[in-house]
């Protein structure tokens, strides 16, 4: 599967995904019910958030490094946007719930950041 066809499968699901979370957003309330549209809610979000991350990330870096396999631009866009998205929803979940303090979002980034940081340290040891 060439850039071109894996980026225009994820753009078709990342606006189906948006138009959901659009539905979603104008059409249930998130009090009724027993909290399906708050879990349909930030589904619906997180994946289209996780699909246009993806998208950006790897036609950046494809524009920024040509050189490298695509795949590898793929792969990392991928796992950054999935971290970036747990780390927002996370925080929105926190915000809701009213337990976010600055204390917290920094732990949360901390967090985010070791993960990434051990990803980042795994790859270049398996390399070397």
């Amino acid at each position: 599967m060439t850039l071109r066809q894996c980026l225009s499968v994820i753009l078709t699901g990342t606006m189906f995904m948006w138009g959901a979370w659009m539905y979603v957003l104008w059409s249930i309330e998130p009090s009724a019910g027993n909290g399906w549209g708050l879990v349909f809610f930030y589904a619906s979000f997180g994946t289209a958030f996780v699909g246009t991350l993806t998208s950006v990330g790897t036609v950046l870096r494809r524009f920024f490094y040509p050189g490298r396999a695509v795949s590898r631009h793929l792969l990392v866009s991928f796992r950054q946007a999935f971290l970036l998205t747990f780390l927002v929803l996370c925080t929105l979940l926190l915000l809701a719930a009213g337990w976010l303090n600055g204390f917290r979002l920094f732990l949360l980034i901390a967090f985010f950041t070791l993960i990434e940081c051990a990803f980042l340290s795994l790859f270049r040891r398996r390399t070397v």
